[in-house]
């Protein structure tokens, strides 16, 4: 088959279907998530057992036969090395967040890219828990949920990096009097790095994760997240 015709792809999540086969999700370049069926991908013969391989990026075609799509063709393309063994939870993490957190059929080519970057990074351990924050950052904005990081949500006035905000998953951030000792009230500074994508220190980079876990874990309607149990 022509290459031209297969799309770009990832695992996000993979699980058994009957005796031989498997059940799919998939980030995609230019389909967004979608799920696929994997028939006879469990035996030992099938050319698809050896390429379907999370954190390896994938050329993939599939057919639509009914409300399911049927996998037809998964090829590895250009293979990334094995993600070292301390960073693994990490991918899981990522795949866990797109996974729960995407809508199906809708393409969003630049939160792929950044994916498919990301996970480069962790293959060559040149990656730190601040690309985590920002990636984090992003995929709310990809969903339409862009943390508003800027302005107070009652004045409309410019944060101050003196004066501290309480965050509201729901409404966000307004000015209020109290310090840090709440975990929903955060420094002006530490939002204005955020914002900027200049998360230098390490309290602010802590702010940061504490900011972005409110807001993911309102979207997931606070079902936790399997994965961040293997996050220290």
């Amino acid at each position: 088959m022509n290459k031209q015709n297969l799309q770009l792809g990832f695992i996000l999540h993979r699980r058994s279907y009957r005796d031989t086969s498997l059940l799919i999700d998939l980030f995609t370049e230019t389909s967004g998530r979608i799920s696929v069926i994997a028939k006879g991908a469990k035996r030992p013969k099938s050319p698809l057992r050896h390429a379907l391989q999370m954190f390896q990026p994938l050329h993939l075609d599939w057919v639509c036969k009914s409300e399911l799509l049927t996998l037809r063709t998964a090829e590895i393309n250009q293979p990334f090395p094995q993600i070292p063994a301390e960073y693994i939870a990490w991918g899981f993490y990522l795949n866990e967040l797109l996974y729960r957190l995407l809508g199906k059929h809708e393409a969003l080519p630049a939160l792929f890219t950044l994916y498919r970057n990301l996970l480069h990074k962790l293959t060559n351990k040149n990656i730190t828990e601040i690309d985590l924050r920002y990636f984090e950052k992003e995929l709310l904005s990809h969903l339409g949920y862009g943390l508003s990081l800027e302005h107070d949500a009652t004045s409309h006035e410019a944060l101050q990096a003196d004066a501290f905000y309480l965050f509201d998953p729901e409404f966000g951030l307004t000015l209020t009097r109290f310090s840090e000792a709440n975990n929903k009230i955060f420094s002006g500074a530490h939002l204005l790095a955020l914002a900027n994508n200049e998360l230098q220190s390490k309290e602010a980079c802590l702010s940061a994760k504490k900011l972005l876990r409110h807001a993911i874990n309102h979207l997931l309607n606070y079902r936790p997240l399997k994965s961040r149990e293997m996050i220290i």
